[in-house]
């Protein structure tokens, strides 16, 4: 990469992720940050309407389920593009095309296109919603327009009924697993929650969702807006799991439309089991709709998926798994998986937390199988981030040993050296993972060679 388009890659990341972010508070009217959405899309030219999209809310299970689905279509065929939220390492992650992110100059032309808008709704103090968050997914949508895609897979951000992602053609939506998280924003009982996801569901609009909390919400607003809702029940349509190595297994699906399909999945995560069958019912949907996916590029699409920085190992000597979750829900999940995959090893966790959450309910989890807690801190331009003297001492007072080590590139070291002969695991806050990921991807790499894993390319 030349340094002329990596210095206007840096002048677009900085502008989304820097010049128009807000320090304080906007005005908090829900109803008017949805008009305002739409309204800034309008202003671009509706970009957002150039393509039919597929939108998943949730939970947890959220990104994963996002990438099965933009890999299935994919391998069908499509030009398929990937909206997700946050990024790890580098801001074009969140614009995915066809199995490769978008060039640092795309990015950096698209910002170009909608800043005009952005400048100009940045400007009005009285802007109920973020700029910020409308310009990044505005970029997205602008590179997905100027790339002709024929479908984009769009994660949703905060809850889904007020949530930025607005005006899409939608030909399908899903909803993964719900739990409580965003409390603040979305209510702290499944029932609000459930009701904040189910935002996304549109009139005539089919939708495929898990059956467990929340469902009874879920139907009733299909019902009100007479959806056509299909729910998962995961140990229904898995028939069976074999593991077939330190690294996959195998999962045999039995599916109304395409009927019994074994596909191999490349995690031993017993988490991701549940978002492979939801991800294959949501295809199973698209096919009887009539979209061209057949069962091998359904078997196809799953074996190629990778996911940055969920359950993710990383090529060491040492045993260190890099997973960013950030709610109770999502740390209940990893630690299942790791209690089967290593159930007599214990292990050196390296951890931050962002947002205003209590430390205290983590480290109850983490407290019988960790032998070492570092809780380090996070330098982010407008996020609000635990201070790692709070978890270390929410840890030591429930007796688990401790430190503190501000720099996040400096824990990562000395995590790698007291976890050696066990395992690390990395956790807490995507934005963490995305600094331990540039230990051995260097995030340069990461955006000129367009992927997550540069050394494979």
């Amino acid at each position: 990469m030349d340094s002329k388009t990596l210095e206007a890659f840096l002048v677009a990341r900085d502008y989304i992720d820097r010049d128009i972010v807000r320090q304080e508070p906007r005005i908090r009217d829900r109803e008017r940050k949805v008009a305002t959405a739409i309204q800034f899309n309008t202003d671009l030219g509706q970009p957002q309407r150039a393509y039919p999209s597929i939108q998943v809310s949730g939970t947890s299970g959220k990104g994963s389920v996002c990438s099965f689905l933009a890999e299935i279509l994919t391998e069908a065929g499509y030009s398929t593009g990937l909206h997700v939220s946050p990024y790890l390492q580098v801001i074009t992650e969140k614009t995915w095309i066809d199995r490769k992110y978008c060039s640092a100059g795309e990015f950096a032309k698209a910002v170009d296109r909608v800043r005009p808008v952005a400048d100009r709704y940045a400007a009005d103090d009285a802007c109920p919603a973020s700029v910020h968050g409308m310009a990044s997914l505005a970029t997205s949508y602008e590179v997905f327009k100027e790339r002709n895609i024929d479908v984009a897979v769009m994660e949703t951000g905060l809850g889904g009924r007020f949530d930025l992602v607005q005006g899409l053609d939608k030909a399908l939506t899903v909803v993964t697993d719900l739990g409580l998280d965003h409390t603040k924003s979305l209510g702290d009982t499944i029932e609000s929650i459930a009701w904040h996801k189910a935002g996304i569901m549109e009139a005539g609009v089919p939708c495929v969702c898990i059956m467990g909390a929340g469902s009874s919400v879920l139907q009733a607003e299909a019902d009100r807006l007479g959806v056509e809702l299909t729910f998962v029940e995961p140990n229904k349509v898995v028939s069976s799991v074999t593991v077939r190595d330190s690294s996959s297994m195998e999962i045999e699906l039995s599916l109304p439309v395409l009927g019994d399909v074994p596909v191999y999945i490349n995690s031993r995560a017993v988490f991701q089991i549940r978002n492979v069958a939801l991800a294959a019912m949501a295809v199973d949907q698209l096919v009887d709709m009539g979209w061209k996916i057949s069962r091998q590029n359904l078997i196809d699409g799953i074996a190629k998926q990778r996911y940055p920085g969920r359950y993710e190992m990383m090529p060491s000597e040492q045993k260190v798994i890099l997973d960013g979750a950030h709610n109770q829900q999502k740390l209940a999940s990893l630690l299942k998986a790791l209690r089967k995959d290593y159930p007599l090893r214990k292990t050196t966790v390296l951890m931050a937390l962002t947002g205003s959450k209590e430390p205290g309910p983590f480290i109850d989890m983490l407290k019988d199988s960790t032998e070492i807690l570092i809780a380090t801190w996070l330098d982010m331009y407008g996020k609000v981030v635990l201070p790692p003297e709070f978890l270390a001492k929410a840890a030591s007072d429930r007796a688990l040993d401790a430190r503190v080590v501000r720099d996040a590139g400096e824990a990562l070291v000395e995590a790698l050296d007291v976890s050696r002969g066990g395992i690390l695991l990395v956790t807490g806050s995507l934005y963490l993972i995305g600094r331990a990921r540039d230990h051995w991807f260097p995030w340069r790499e990461v955006l000129a060679k367009q992927t997550s894993w540069p050394n494979s390319v």
